[in-house]
């Protein structure tokens, strides 16, 4: 019996994103109406995260709250599937659904990822049990990881599941992202593999080689896949000659998506001027405005993003300190802030881990004197098993 409620909670969720998703798709889109169900299910959860970040400055996210949300989501989505016509005999559909189907096992098997009682779950907390408060980064540390799928699971907490179903972001992200690259793997008459179908081929297999535990994903895995379909969809702008203006449009949505899942992803963004540059120039920023009004809710979502740093933590961008206003007084103290920065450091050079930490954390990050214990730690076993496996992989396609 329980079983059959978490099936059917799922299943509830799942097409209350979707039904967001149709409502951006159909208002806010300007080449994408009514577009596939993968990519109105990202729009579902971009647009529902854009829903968080904006409530939350005035409410908080309790049961009534997201009741409300979810049940307007359930109700538009009835909608989406009375106006697509022959809804289950078409291809993307019947892939979204052996996904849905498939990704139960996945999650009900794994356990959840390790950050998330560290600073998931109490980031999570804080947005329902109060509106926006500045300063709060002072009081607890794992307040100042903000991320756009926080904003989003926020909404999930709901009268008899509780904090049960925060693996939903990134459950339906992978569901979303096979649904669109798996037609785009079979988009072909069988006759001419073209490049974009093995690169397809290629990227499929390993987020699902490699990714396959969902219940297991962190903000970083999500961001991951959003990448690779970003890459996808680069390829396919790029070998055209003429500009695809629908694909374009998606990736302004997931490259905003992406750098709202850690404000360090905001790298990617310069992928963005590959594209632009081929197509427009610097005179033409105004053609590129008329075409693609869509670059307006990127803005929005990118200064939200940054008004709930400075607000948590008087930072911009936490933890670079030099993004940190010190006149702002609710900020964190920049000793603090310096810390954190030199500890994630430390961290990511394998200076430390839950089991130990180097004697001299100051000597070990400078110049290149982590290089060797990285390389032992994590380099070896980690990354050259997704090394190998691409490589695998490789060679498996290629032989075939």
């Amino acid at each position: 019996m329980e079983l059959v409620s978490f099936i059917l909670i799922y299943f509830f969720l799942t097409f209350s994103v979707i039904g967001y998703g149709f409502l951006f798709s159909k208002y806010l889109t300007k080449y994408n109406k009514y577009s596939n169900i993968g990519y109105t299910g990202l729009y579902g959860i971009f647009t529902l995260t854009l829903i968080s970040y904006l409530s939350n400055l005035f409410f908080k996210h309790d049961y009534l709250h997201n009741s409300l949300i979810i049940f307007i989501g359930f109700l538009l989505s009835i909608k989406y599937f009375i106006l697509t016509e022959d809804f289950f005999k078409k291809k993307d559909n019947k892939y979204f659904f052996f996904f849905l189907i498939l990704s139960i096992f996945s999650i009900l098997y794994f356990k959840s990822h390790d950050d998330f009682p560290y600073y998931h779950l109490s980031f999570i907390s804080n947005l329902t049990t109060s509106k926006l408060e500045f300063g709060i980064g002072i009081f607890d540390l794992a307040l100042n990881h903000i991320s756009s799928l926080f904003f989003f699971h926020s909404l999930l907490k709901l009268p008899f599941i509780q904090d049960y179903f925060y693996f939903l972001g990134p459950a339906l992200i992978l569901i979303f992202f096979n649904t669109i690259i798996f037609k785009e793997i079979f988009n072909t008459n069988y006759k001419i593999i073209t490049f974009h179908n093995f690169l397809s081929l290629l990227i499929f297999a390993f987020i699902n080689t490699f990714f396959y535990r969902l219940a297991e994903h962190g903000t970083d895995r999500s961001a991951i896949i959003l990448i690779f379909l970003s890459i996808s969809l680069i390829f396919q702008v790029l070998i055209q000659k003429k500009l695809d203006k629908k694909k374009l449009e998606n990736f302004l949505i997931l490259i905003t998506f992406i750098i709202s899942l850690k404000s360090f992803y905001g790298i990617y963004g310069l992928l963005f001027f590959v594209i632009y540059f081929k197509f427009y120039n610097l005179k033409k920023i105004n053609i590129f405005y008329k075409d693609f009004k869509i670059i307006n809710i990127s803005i929005l979502f990118g200064l939200l993003m940054l008004f709930y740093n400075i607000a948590y933590t008087g930072c911009l961008i936490y933890p670079i300190s030099l993004t940190c206003v010190q006149t702002f007084y609710w900020g964190m103290d920049i000793s603090t802030i310096e810390w954190a920065g030199s500890f994630y450091e430390l961290w990511s050079k394998a200076g430390a881990t839950p089991n130990y930490k180097v004697e001299s954390p100051e000597e070990f990050i400078r110049g290149f004197n982590w290089l060797k214990i990285w390389i032992d730690n994590y380099f070896f076993n980690k990354v050259t098993d997704n090394l190998l496996g691409l490589l695998f992989l490789i060679l498996v396609f290629i032989a075939v």
